[in-house]
């Protein structure tokens, strides 16, 4: 009997059946509690990319505010004010650095959607590969969620 399933074989990135096809949309989630750090912005986006070859991803629990809404979605960000009067230990970097560099968002669309207030628990994005992402007609917030 021919095993026929459709299972990878996740030490050798190989299929085991003969009808596997290379064209597929890969789409995943993830709950990554908490992505204010752009250290794990950019660990978790190189993963996304090289080891899953992700073509969109959703991701959860981004404790998005309503400010770094649109500010995740660009490649650069500029830090005018390094003082800050609550400084978290995960935007320590962040705040070192005067121009933040998000090196996925070259390769990946990304939209965020926060809250101004509770967000800890709350946050969500989307990641769609650019050439995807081309055919996105619309965006429509909510408070928190897409």
């Amino acid at each position: 009997m021919i095993n026929t399933t459709n299972t990878i074989c996740a030490e050798e990135r190989r299929p085991l059946s003969l009808t596997y096809n290379n064209n597929i949309l890969k789409i995943g989630t993830h709950n990554v509690r908490g992505f204010n750090s752009i250290g794990k912005q950019l660990s978790n986006f190189i993963s996304y990319e090289s080891d899953y070859e992700l073509d969109i991803i959703g991701l959860t629990e981004t404790k998005t505010k309503k400010i770094e809404e649109k500010i995740w979605s660009k490649i650069q960000k500029k830090i005018k004010n390094k003082k800050s009067k609550k400084m978290q230990q995960d935007n320590i970097d962040e705040l070192d650095n005067p121009e933040i560099v998000r090196e996925f968002n070259k390769s990946y669309s990304t939209w965020w959607s926060g809250k101004e207030d509770n967000y800890y628990g709350a946050g969500v994005g989307l990641a769609i590969k650019k050439p995807l992402a081309d055919r996105v007609f619309s965006v429509k917030r909510l408070d928190g969620n897409y």
